[in-house]
C-alpha cells in the first residue's frame, strides 16, 4: 500500500501542473526486458534470467509538464521463455506477457539547470496492470495455481539522453510490486524507448528550464 500511496502522490503533483501551463507531448517506442527470478537485488545484472523479444515491443504516449514533472502512459509486451529462470525455478513452458501503466515522473530542474546536460536523471512512480500467462506459481505442486494478472505500484528510475531537440532516447528501470491480495509476483522491467517531442512554439523543452542569466 505505501508504494500505492506514493505512485499516487506523484500523478496527484504531476496532474496540478497540468493546468499551470501548455503541454508538450512526446510518442515513443522502444523495447524492453522482464526480470522475474525471484532473486531480488541478487541477480538484477544477470543477462541470463531476462526475458525479451527481438522486435519493437513498448509503446508509450506522454507530456512534460512544467516544474520537471511529466505524466507517460506506456503499453509493453514481452514473453516468459521456457527455462528462464522465474521465482527462482525454471519455467517449463513460455507465456506471453502485457502491461499497461500510467507513470508520473519528476526530473530534477533546479539541480540541472542548464541545457549542457545532455543526460538528465529521473525518478518516479505509478500504477498498472500486468498479466502474466504462467498459471503454476509452485512447479512442484500442479494444483498451486495463483492469479496470472494484477494491479501493480510501480516505482521508477532512469534518465533521458537528448540526441538533438526533438529526439530523446529513454532508459528506465521499473520495480512492479503487486497490490492487493493477489498472488502474481513482485517483478522489474527494463525499458529503452526512442521518443520524438512535439515541442512548443518556442522549440524549447519544458522538462528542463535553462539558467536565466542576470
Amino acid at each position: 500500500m505505501k508504494i500505492l500511496k506514493i505512485s499516487l502522490l506523484f500523478m496527484l503533483l504531476s496532474y496540478t501542473s497540468v493546468a499551470q501551463s501548455k503541454m508538450h507531448w512526446w510518442v515513443g517506442l522502444g523495447t524492453n526486458a522482464l526480470a522475474d527470478n525471484g532473486g531480488q537485488f541478487s541477480k538484477l545484472t544477470d543477462f541470463n534470467t531476462l526475458n525479451f523479444v527481438p522486435y519493437i515491443s513498448a509503446i508509450s504516449v506522454g507530456r512534460e509538464l512544467p516544474k520537471g514533472f511529466s505524466l507517460e502512459a506506456i503499453f509493453t509486451y514481452n514473453k516468459l521463455w521456457e527455462n528462464k529462470l522465474i521465482n527462482g525455478l525454471n519455467n517449463p513452458l513460455t507465456s506471453n506477457y502485457y502491461s499497461g501503466d500510467l507513470y508520473a515522473k519528476y526530473g530534477f530542474p533546479r539541480f540541472f539547470k542548464s541545457y549542457d546536460w545532455f543526460i538528465k536523471p529521473f525518478v518516479g512512480a505509478g500504477a498498472g496492470y500486468s498479466y502474466r500467462g504462467i498459471r503454476s506459481f509452485d512447479y512442484s505442486d500442479p494444483s498451486a495455481t495463483y492469479k496470472s494478472a494484477s494491479m501493480t505500484g510501480n516505482l521508477i528510475v532512469g534518465f533521458n539522453i537528448e540526441v538533438t531537440k526533438n529526439i530523446k532516447v529513454c532508459l528506465q528501470s521499473v520495480g512492479k510490486f503487486k497490490i492487493g491480495n493477489q498472488t502474481s509476483s513482485n517483478h522489474i522491467q527494463h525499458e529503452l524507448l526512442f521518443t520524438y517531442n512535439f515541442t512548443g512554439s518556442s522549440g524549447r523543452n519544458q522538462f528542463y528550464q535553462p539558467k536565466r542569466r542576470r
